[in-house]
């Protein structure tokens, strides 16, 4: 059963602050992704100074990108995330960095990328930046990712406004007191839900029955039972009219449409790797495309609120849900352009609710009443904020190199330092089994088994190794060794002793704070 906690220790939100900016490093070539005919890609070829070195990946999106356009770059993106070179993604205003600017939902949507990047494929040091100026990302590329990972300047979101440098970091918020007169929540009138036919959809039914709404109008693309004042129209709301007939619904008869829930939404998890165009739409219609339609046919309405279910991924990251991270980062960025709008929106971004599944281990599930009330709270407050029980401890055990990201420096008081001295140093035998004690302690903390079960003998796919636990294990190896393995022998029957023996023999001179070195992985055999 989920442990009731306090509402303040549950609310997070993503914050903007001005940072220093940092010394430049080695000069790097870059490889310029842009669309055909962007004079921005053009004038910044020119600006670049070009190396010998293998070049990083610099994807520059266009300005004003509908979700098939950012579906297309996080493709891309994923194809150059295999080749383990650096990536930056450069955006123009698409976030909203100081008060009232308004994003760009579009390229907006693509921090989600990033912060899965950041945890599926660490090697790429993926960090966005968001510019108002040619001049400040170049500025800002003349330091490589990689350098000073651990200090104040670093960040793997970064924007720049009028020659100052800002960085995003995720803050603690607490509640401000009720306003006078208080946001009216609930009352006579009408209310829509979208995601009706889904649990969170039938619990804010419920709540809104249970405080005096006179009519909920729920969609979903299948029926469910309903009573009261409740009515169920069953349609995709990504189809063009649907978000039209349910504000028609709401509305007949002369009732007022005083509130809007947009929880639909739908999972396809796969690595960053496996992304495919199948799976991205399908992520994307209700999320994305659906709230862009209830958007259009709401937003000439006098609301009282207008609340977007987004999601933990989308703030965090979640490795294996790169779309709907993303998808979850263009609501949070509807959400602000309504808002700079003058239109009532807030995003939340939802942990997980107790008896759903998860795929991110390291939050633990909100019980009914701590969402709803949540839900109300942050209404009435007219606040945006996430709604998550981040256990800090096991997501540093499980993806160690949050510890050394400036983003969740709030939350993490771990030393940033890997835990492994160098072992490049030791005699061999020295060197193995150092790495082979350090691994059977991460290979046991990601399968969720006892360390004293293991040894090098371990088929790892045979205590429970999957692709996403694989990403996992190669995450905390590159934190703990400065290495980048390959995955495919680890799912090939690979053991945890042939394993130890592929980290000892690339280890690098010393633990890496810049680009990790690459395994090469002929000496993990499969067991026989």
């Amino acid at each position: 059963m989920p442990v009731p906690t306090t509402l303040d220790a549950k609310l997070i939100v993503r914050a903007w602050a001005p940072t220093p900016i940092r010394e430049a490093g080695p000069a790097r070539a870059w490889l310029v992704l842009a669309d055909e005919g962007d004079t921005r890609a053009a004038h910044l070829r020119s600006l670049l100074t070009a190396t010998g070195s293998e070049p990083g990946v610099l994807v520059l999106p266009s300005r004003q990108l509908d979700p098939d356009g950012v579906q297309r770059v996080m493709l891309q993106t994923a194809a150059q995330a295999r080749r383990g070179v650096p990536i930056v993604i450069a955006t123009e205003r698409a976030q909203a960095v100081l008060e009232g600017e308004a994003p760009d939902p579009g390229p907006a949507a693509l921090r989600g990328l990033v912060r899965v990047l950041a945890l599926e494929h660490p090697e790429t040091r993926a960090t966005l930046v968001d510019f108002d100026d040619l001049s400040d990302l170049v500025t800002e590329l003349a330091c490589d990712p990689a350098c000073d990972p651990a200090g104040d300047a670093a960040g793997d979101e970064v924007a720049w406004r009028g020659g100052v440098r800002y960085t995003a970091r995720l803050r603690r918020a607490t509640l401000p007191p009720l306003p006078r007169p208080a946001r009216p929540v609930t009352g006579p009138g009408a209310y829509v839900i979208t995601g009706g036919s889904g649990r969170l959809g039938r619990i804010a039914a419920r709540w809104l029955a249970a405080r005096g709404a006179t009519r909920i109008i729920l969609n979903g693309r299948t029926s469910a039972p309903v009573d009261g004042p409740t009515r169920m129209i069953t349609g995709d709301l990504a189809a063009p009219g649907t978000a039209e007939r349910l504000v028609a619904a709401a509305t007949a008869g002369g009732v007022r449409l005083r509130g809007v829930i947009h929880a639909a939404g739908i999972l396809d998890d796969r690595l960053i790797a496996d992304l495919d165009p199948g799976s991205l739409e399908r992520v994307w219609a209700a999320k994305v495309t659906g709230g862009l339609r209830l958007h259009e046919a709401t937003k000439g309405l006098d609301l009282d609120w207008w609340v977007a279910y987004s999601s933990a991924a989308g703030l965090l990251g979640s490795p294996g849900q790169t779309a709907y991270a993303a998808a979850n980062a263009w609501l949070d960025a509807l959400c602000e352009r309504r808002r700079a709008e003058g239109l009532p929106a807030i995003s939340i971004g939802w942990g997980t609710w107790a008896g759903a599944t998860t795929a991110l281990p390291f939050v633990e599930p909100l019980a009914p009443e701590e969402g709803l009330e949540a839900l109300e709270a942050l209404i009435q407050r007219d606040l945006p904020a996430g709604v998550i029980k981040l256990d800090t401890a096991q997501a540093v055990t499980l993806f160690p190199a949050i510890a050394r990201m400036p983003y969740f420096s709030d939350f993490v008081d771990t030393p940033v330092t890997p835990p492994v001295r160098d072992l490049a140093a030791l005699p061999p035998g020295e060197a193995l089994a150092a790495v082979t004690g350090q691994l059977k302690e991460r290979v046991a903390a990601v399968l969720g088994v006892e360390a004293g079960w293991l040894d090098e003998s371990s088929v790892l796919t045979d205590l429970g190794l999957d692709s996403l636990a694989a990403t996992r294990l190669r995450g905390v190896i590159d934190y703990d060794f400065g290495l980048t393995i390959p995955t495919a022998p680890l799912l090939q029957g690979g053991t945890l002793g042939a394993l130890a023996r592929t980290i000892t023999e690339n280890l690098p001179p010393q633990p890496a704070t810049a680009q990790p070195a690459t395994a090469q992985p002929a000496t993990a055999q499969p067991a026989t």
